[in-house]
């Protein structure tokens, strides 16, 4: 559950920044609905000479979430709501550190996040949230705080608009992502979703689909 203090009503002064950010957020929700609710996402990148990866699910319960958004009709039909545009204003509740805003702003891109125009990083603090792992887009754009489950495991935590953060990248371990693939978790089978040029995906021994 939510602390109290995390999450406030939305209010005349903010309403009108908050409605126009909506749209940003239905695209965003589009996008994850059809390419990446039902996957299991495992993401390549280079350490070095060696090979390493990671997964990551995103559900439909974590879009509110994601936006900054608590909806008092429940997370997990904000999105279609939104995108059937019967949502009810008075069940809105945002951000009380402010960054709804910021979330809204970025969301869009979120498919970025996807292909190999992204990087995972080592983890840092964001005002009170505390994350293990950063996939980010290379470009300073957006970034999602990430929890480590395991070694290969990374669960969403927060969405970051990256132009409201500063990191000193010298103390930034980071690494390009230079595969993307994804598992239907209702029929298991492997889509290849982007690569880098250089990068042959023989060595992953894994059946794509055509």
């Amino acid at each position: 559950m939510s602390r109290k203090s995390e999450y406030i009503k939305l209010t005349k002064k903010n309403e009108i920044q908050i409605k126009q950010g909506m749209n940003h957020a239905k695209q965003g929700y589009m996008f994850l609905k059809e390419h990446v609710f039902n996957y299991t996402y495992t993401f390549f990148y280079e350490d070095s000479d060696e090979l390493k990866k990671f997964t990551l699910n995103i559900n439909n319960n974590d879009f509110a979430h994601l936006c900054g958004i608590e909806y008092k009709n429940g997370n997990k039909n904000f999105g279609k709501d939104l995108v059937d545009n019967r949502i009810n204003w008075d069940k809105i509740c945002i951000k009380s550190d402010g960054t709804t805003s910021l979330k809204l702003a970025v969301i869009a891109s979120i498919h970025l996040l996807f292909t190999t125009q992204s990087r995972i990083e080592s983890g840092g603090r964001s005002l009170d949230l505390v994350y293990d792992k950063l996939l980010r887009t290379n470009k300073k754009i957006l970034g999602l705080g990430c929890k480590q489950l395991s070694k290969e495991k990374l669960i969403p935590l927060s969405l970051l608009n990256l132009r409201t953060i500063n990191r000193n990248e010298k103390k930034v371990l980071h690494y390009k992502i230079v595969c993307v693939i994804r598992k239907n978790r209702q029929t298991n089978l492997f889509e290849l979703i982007d690569r880098a040029e250089f990068f042959d995906t023989e060595k992953l021994e894994i059946e794509f689909v055509k």
